[in-house]
Parts: C-alpha cells; structure tokens; sequence
C-alpha cells in the first residue's frame, strides 16, 4: 500500500515538473495570417455580391472567374449568406479555403434556402479569387 502511494506522488511531481518547463511555444504566424485575410476577401465577395456590386466583385476575382460567375448570377430581391470556414490549404501558388455555406434568396415573395461546401481558391500572390470549387453560393436561386 505504501509502495502504491510513493508511486503516486512521484508520478504527481514528474507531471509537475513537466509542466512548469519554460519552454516557447513558437506559432506559424503566417499561416493564421493568410488564412485571415483570404477569408476575409471572401467575405468582401460575399457582400459584394448580396448588394450586387459587380465592380466591387471585379476588382477581387480574376477575369475569367469574373466572366463565369457573371454568367451564372440568377436575379433576387434579397440574399443572405453564411460562410463557415472548415479547412485551409496553403501553397506557394494558391490557398484553398474550404467552407460550409447556407444561404437564403427572396424573389417577389418566394425564399430560396440552400446550403453546401465550396472551396474558394484565390491566387497566393495577389489574393484573387481565381477559382470555386465543389458547391458555388453565387449561383442561386435556381
């Protein structure tokens, strides 16, 4: 039983000791900080678009994502979008920003709820968006 206890309080002063080591924590600073600002020019997209400012959204997608999406934007009244970040992917060339998205669209008085996952991809060098993969929130309501 002694032996028990002795056993117990060592294991008690290691873990102790363990965690009162000054050791620093470095954190990849770029990487949270990349990741901020695409989303946050994805959300600029997003306004962009809820208001239907088709110059705002020209100036932070490339020309031929510009020409696609312009292509594929169906008219509402009224549009609400949330976007929720799930994965990010960093290289040299691209972030891939992965998102579960739910929107809602008025037409007269017909409410068009959907809901998906994109991927936005935007160019690492200058933050365009240059690419939706998977589910687009831009072409609703169908």
């Amino acid at each position: 039983m002694r032996t028990k206890k002795n056993i117990i309080i060592l294991f008690l002063i290691a873990v102790l000791l363990s965690c009162s080591s000054p050791k620093e924590v470095k954190v990849d600073t770029s990487g949270i900080s990349t990741t901020a600002t695409a989303m946050k020019k994805i959300e600029m997209i997003k306004e962009a678009y809820i208001k239907k400012n088709m110059d705002q959204i020209k100036d932070l997608i490339n020309v031929d994502t510009y020409r696609l999406l312009k292509l594929q934007l169906k008219n509402f009244d009224e549009a609400t979008l949330t976007f929720n970040p799930i994965w990010v992917e960093i290289s040299k060339e691209t972030i891939q920003l992965t998102c579960a998205w739910e929107g809602n669209w008025k037409l007269d008085k017909k409410v068009t709820k959907e809901r998906g996952v994109a991927i936005f991809v935007l160019q690492a060098d200058n933050m365009k968006l240059s690419q939706i993969l998977r589910s687009s929130p831009f072409i609703f309501p169908q």
